[in-house]
Order: structure tokens, then C-alpha cells, then sequence
């Protein structure tokens, strides 16, 4: 491997990359950041300190803790921009943290996680990495 894929690779990991197809997401697409990013791995020892005792029983979290922990994370630290999402009436939803989070918390509707996960485990390989763009988020 040349040293500048390792590079490129690690950029990708921290600033994000574009993952523009999403198995059954139609259009949209993410822009992310890899899992355990180092603000990633921060911000979950941060949920885990803070966390409830009654919540982390023996030291490990309930499955409704961890699945909250996941998407706060996901939210925070991993998705970084979206393209193509739409309201019912075709308007575009601008991406917001809080518009994130409100998606990725909903238990209901496991889709938009779902692709955040896979783009997430694809961003390394497959992402388009667009530094400029990365270099102003």
C-alpha cells in the first residue's frame, strides 16, 4: 500500500467522505465519517461516564442505552451532510444535527440508520473524499 492511500485513507476516516449509492435509499446521499473516528471514541467514553447506573447494570449498557448511545453517536460524530432527502412534499431537508438525531433515535423506521451504518462502513473504501469540502465542515 503507497504511504499517500494510507494518507488519503485516514482523512477520509476523520473528515468524512460521500457515499452516493445506498442500498434501498433511492438518491439520497451521505456524506460520513468512519466508526471510531477519534471524536467518535471521545464522545462514547463521554454517554458512558454519564450514563445512568441503572442503565449500565454490571457495567454494560442496556440494550435501549446502547441503541441511544449508537445514534447520538452516529449523529454527532459520524454523519456529517446529506443530499436528496425530501420532505413528503418534495421539499429538501437541509441537514441539521437535530433533524439527524430525530431520524437515527427512531425505533419505528430502522432505514435511515441502517444507511448511515452501511455508509459508515463503506466510507474508507468506497467514498468520494472531497477535502476541500471536508476542510469547511
Amino acid at each position: 500500500m503507497k504511504i499517500s492511500s494510507v494518507k488519503a485513507l485516514g482523512q477520509k476516516i476523520e473528515k468524512g467522505a460521500w457515499v452516493r449509492t445506498l442500498p434501498g435509499m433511492e438518491d439520497l446521499q451521505l456524506k460520513v465519517r468512519a466508526r471510531f473516528n477519534t471524536d467518535y471514541l471521545h464522545r462514547q467514553e463521554e454517554l458512558v461516564a454519564a450514563e445512568e447506573p441503572a442503565n449500565k447494570p454490571d457495567g454494560v449498557l442496556t440494550k435501549e442505552a446502547a441503541r441511544r448511545h449508537d445514534a447520538i453517536l452516529l449523529a454527532d460524530t459520524v454523519l456529517v451532510d446529506w443530499a436528496n432527502l425530501t420532505d413528503d412534499d418534495k421539499n429538501p431537508v437541509p441537514y441539521s444535527r437535530e433533524v439527524a438525531e430525530e431520524l437515527l433515535l427512531d425505533p419505528d423506521e430502522p432505514a435511515f440508520r441502517n444507511a448511515v451504518n452501511y455508509a459508515a462502513m463503506v466510507v474508507a473504501d468506497q467514498g468520494e473524499l472531497d477535502l476541500k469540502a471536508a476542510a469547511g465542515n
